[in-house]
């Protein structure tokens, strides 16, 4: 009887990772059914070779070399914990997930606190893996708290830019401009009036201009799903699990990180192929003065002007509201300008693609809309696209190829844009009479 049980744990297994893609998938498709067909075709062969002496021989064989396999990945992905991509950090083990996630920066439900539909990162926390990032006691990247300020910073992932040593804020203190960044991850329009006006007008902290990063990437988005949340009575936590990290995993009990893993790939594969098929299946190539890069399987713009109609006004009621507050505050507004992943890359997309096509309608649609809500406001406007191109055609500028999210040299790139719009509204702080 025991030489059965590695068949029947094998059986077991198949049934398991059967449920875990059913109670995943929201419907059927190919690959799903490709994966269900091939369990089951294994799920048999096991329990036909049950009843063959020689078979089962070899399954238990099969079965020890894939066990002390297992056991040797284990060994790996635990040395090297703090190198694993975030996409496979997100398939393992709750605990394991939260703890590795936490160290890089990243939101878990241990390193965030907030208040309706605010949050941010703990008082004073600190991030193992990102030791230049400085929280301050209202939990965002500040040195310190800052009670008076030449410069109020707004934004989202764009503006925290954590993955850089010195973010914007950090620049402007360089040049002599005391800064306040008020940027975070996942961030909104609505959120940036939320923070401006709880951390900065209700608190009187004195200060001369507030910097608008509005970011083409998901900003219009963002409002709209906090005006959903906000309509349904939920908060910051339900706004955060808009897109919810799920896990395959059917019991309560936290497995080995192999096994974690390998239940939750058949949910990833499911997901990466519907993300291919959205991307569109044709090759694309980025000529740039620093080389050719395959684009092929990248999420381009994909814009129509009447979408932008229907979900542009809740994100200008945002920035109106910014503005009066400013305005009460004797501050000045500058709304910037920040691309999307395309339209960053425009200039080296193929002449005559589609995707440039949609890139070009898309910056000439947010860019002109917000230029217009500036001279409609009183504020100013800076674009910080030609600097970000400039700079990114001869070197990465971004995180990584095909993202957005600026490195140090884009943040430089976006604080040399910003500057010539400050000097003469906000001059360096020890001119100012007290």
């Amino acid at each position: 009887m025991i030489a059965f049980i590695p068949s029947i744990l094998v059986i077991l297994s198949c049934f398991a990772i059967a449920y875990a893609t059913l109670n995943l998938a929201s419907g059927f498709s190919t690959a799903i059914i490709s994966g269900l067909s091939t369990l089951t075709l294994i799920g048999l062969y096991f329990c036909i070779s049950m009843a063959a002496p020689k078979l089962l021989k070899l399954n238990n064989i099969l079965i020890l070399n894939l066990v002390l396999s297992c056991a040797g990945i284990e060994l790996v992905l635990r040395v090297m914990a703090d190198r694993l991509p975030v996409d496979l950090v997100q398939m393992l083990p709750p605990k394991s997930q939260i703890r590795l996630l936490e160290a890089r920066g990243l939101f878990t439900q241990t390193s965030l606190e907030g208040d309706g539909m605010l949050y941010h990162w703990r008082p004073m926390q600190k991030v193992k893996n990102l030791p230049w990032i400085q929280v301050d006691e209202n939990g965002y990247r500040n040195p310190q708290r800052i009670r008076e300020a030449a410069i109020v910073v707004l934004g989202d992932s764009v503006t925290i830019a954590q993955n850089s040593k010195r973010d914007l804020a950090a620049l402007l203190r360089r040049q002599g401009y005391s800064s306040i960044n008020l940027g975070f991850g996942g961030y909104g329009p609505l959120h940036y009036r939320d923070a401006y006006r709880r951390y900065v007008i209700e608190t009187d902290i004195p200060h001369r201009h507030v910097v608008v990063n509005f970011c083409a990437c998901n900003d219009v988005n963002d409002t709209q799903t906090y005006t959903r949340i906000v309509a349904t009575g939920g908060d910051w936590q339900d706004y955060l699990s808009k897109t919810p990290n799920r896990t395959a995993f059917p019991f309560s009990f936290s497995p080995p990180w192999t096994i974690s893993i390998l239940f939750n790939l058949p949910y990833v594969v499911v997901q990466s192929i519907k993300d291919r098929q959205a991307a569109g299946s044709g090759k694309i190539q980025i000529s740039l003065a620093r080389g050719k890069i395959s684009a092929t399987g990248w999420l381009f713009s994909n814009l129509a002007g009447e979408t932008l109609n229907r979900t542009w006004q809740p994100v200008r009621a945002a920035l109106g509201d910014i503005v009066r507050m400013a305005n009460s505050a004797k501050a000045r507004v500058i709304f910037a300008y920040y691309p999307d992943m395309a339209q960053l890359y425009l200039p080296g997309l193929p002449l005559g693609s589609m995707e440039r096509a949609r890139a070009e309608q898309a910056y000439l649609q947010y860019s002109r809309r917000l230029s217009n809500l500036a001279r409609e406001f009183g504020a100013d406007f800076v674009d910080y696209t030609p600097a970000i191109r400039r700079a990114n055609d001869k070197v990465l500028s971004v995180e990584s190829e095909g993202d957005y999210h600026p490195n140090q040299i884009g943040v430089e790139a976006m604080f040399e844009s910003l500057l010539p719009a400050l000097n003469p509204v906000a001059p360096h702080p020890s001119t100012t009479p007290r």
